[in-house]
């Protein structure tokens, strides 16, 4: 998986925690079988998943990630809320149907 699809994993599994109060374990049972994010992750498996949502939550902590994360804005400013900015850039921000 490159890192703009570690990101775009991060941004919606975060969406759609926020959103459903799933936990990450059942958002990414969903997601490869849910409507609107088939084209993304359909080809992927659960376990796959969530082992790669993992992975982009350890990576932002360091900086060359929250770039492709949330752009340059989040990365010069220290109070920015990482995973609103990451929503905000990234996720589909679509219900798991």
């Amino acid at each position: 998986m490159t890192n703009e699809q570690l990101a775009d994993l991060f941004a919606d599994v975060e969406s759609l925690k926020r959103t459903t109060k799933l936990s990450v374990k059942q958002i990414c049972e969903k997601l490869p079988s849910a409507k609107s994010y088939v084209k993304r992750w359909g080809c992927y498996r659960p376990p796959g998943l969530r082992k790669q949502y993992l992975k982009a939550k350890s990576l932002s902590r360091g900086l060359l990630f929250r770039l492709v994360l949330c752009g340059l804005g989040a990365v010069s400013i220290d109070n920015v809320d990482l995973i609103s900015a990451a929503i905000e850039q990234r996720a589909l921000k679509c219900p798991l149907k």
